[in-house]
């Protein structure tokens, strides 16, 4: 039984710390960049887009590629925020309680 609420005690102790960790995420802005830096995107931690920049010289020259540009400038912000959770989330093993 003191196995059991020591896990019960370390689920609830990762639940807090994992709440604590998604309002920062929600509060940090990730840039993501396509063609060389010409689309700029800040997303949230949350997925939310807040500003994007596109460099004037797409509007004349390549237009049509414009698109796919801001969408891979969406796409390399949410790819650093994946990488970003992967090394701030530091989550303690849970014990084996099956012995396995």
């Amino acid at each position: 039984m003191k196995n059991l609420q020591e896990l019960l005690k370390q689920a609830k102790a990762l639940q807090e710390q994992m709440s604590v960790e998604q309002k920062k995420l929600e509060s940090t802005e990730f840039r993501g960049e396509s063609g060389a830096g010409m689309v700029v995107i800040t997303v949230t931690g949350n997925h939310k887009a807040k500003s994007i920049t596109i460099d004037p010289s797409l509007f004349d020259s390549d237009r049509d590629m414009l698109p796919d540009l801001i969408v891979a400038a969406f796409n390399d912000a949410v790819s650093k925020i994946e990488a970003h959770i992967k090394t701030s989330m530091n989550i303690p093993e849970m014990p084996n309680l099956f012995g396995m």
